[in-house]
């Protein structure tokens, strides 16, 4: 997929945020039409939304500013998912009808997604992490159905191979992720933020996530970053929210 830099000033703008409450200047927003309930359930991952005229003497036609019907629909098929728990040195898999479970490698605090599909995470690592490795043709959507994830030498979440990953904040959850100071990088000196991925990246939902970022970023995206929902406290050493080709705010609140 072809992808388009950003300058700062149409990175404000495409932010179209519904309710912000913002530390740091996002610049002025621009509200988005929100996509037919039908549409939103659809399995496509295709644009499905614009966002309307700007007010700005920048020439925005060469940006992409849409959401796609997964962007904006935060809903799952349980019966369909991978249930996560989340506890250190016991930490496990199962199916929705209580079965081992493909696609999910274990060892010690780290869990390893190795399968497209959706997983929901639930339980607390005080050192670990969940890495996304899978097909760079195939999606991931993580939903954080109250999860607490601290690591004191890299990322909380790290997605090192896929074509989007969906982290969905499940309605009436807390979530809290904490990485450390000092991280341990591999050769690219990678990653560099609580939640750190290195492809297209979208947070949706409804429900509420501390990130707190000691190292450097609080979330950061080598691709695309989409936000359309959740409510976020998020402290950070250095960018709170980083998108590297784009960043794209169409729902939320933020406390940064």
């Amino acid at each position: 997929m072809k992808k388009r830099q950003f300058t700062r000033a149409a990175r404000c703008a495409a932010c179209c945020a519904l309710s912000v409450m913002l530390a740091a200047l996002l610049g002025g927003c621009a509200a988005a039409s929100a996509a037919s309930a039908s549409d939103a359930a659809s399995a496509s991952d295709v644009a499905v939304t614009s966002a309307a005229a700007f007010a700005s003497t920048d020439d925005l036609s060469a940006y992409d500013l849409e959401y796609s019907n997964r962007d904006l629909d935060a809903s799952y098929d349980a019966a369909q998912a991978t249930y996560i728990t989340l506890a250190d040195n016991a930490s496990s898999a199962e199916t929705y009808a209580h079965e081992s479970a493909n696609g999910v490698s274990i060892s010690g605090n780290d869990v390893t997604i190795t399968q497209a599909g959706t997983y929901v995470l639930n339980g607390n690592l005080t050192d670990g992490c969940v890495y996304v490795n899978i097909d760079e043709e195939e999606k991931c959507q993580l939903v954080l159905n109250g999860v607490s994830i601290s690591n004191s030498d890299g990322p909380c979440i790290y997605v090192m191979a896929a074509d989007k990953t969906f982290i969905t904040l499940a309605d009436g959850t807390q979530n809290t992720l904490v990485d450390g100071a000092d991280y341990v990088l591999d050769e690219e000196e990678e990653p560099t933020a609580t939640i750190f991925s290195k492809d297209d990246l979208t947070l949706n939902g409804t429900g509420a996530l501390n990130i707190t970022g000691n190292y450097r970023h609080a979330v950061r995206s080598k691709d695309d970053l989409v936000i359309t929902g959740g409510a976020y406290v998020i402290n950070a050493v250095e960018d709170a929210l980083s998108g590297k080709d784009c960043l794209k705010i169409c729902g939320g609140t933020f406390d940064i």
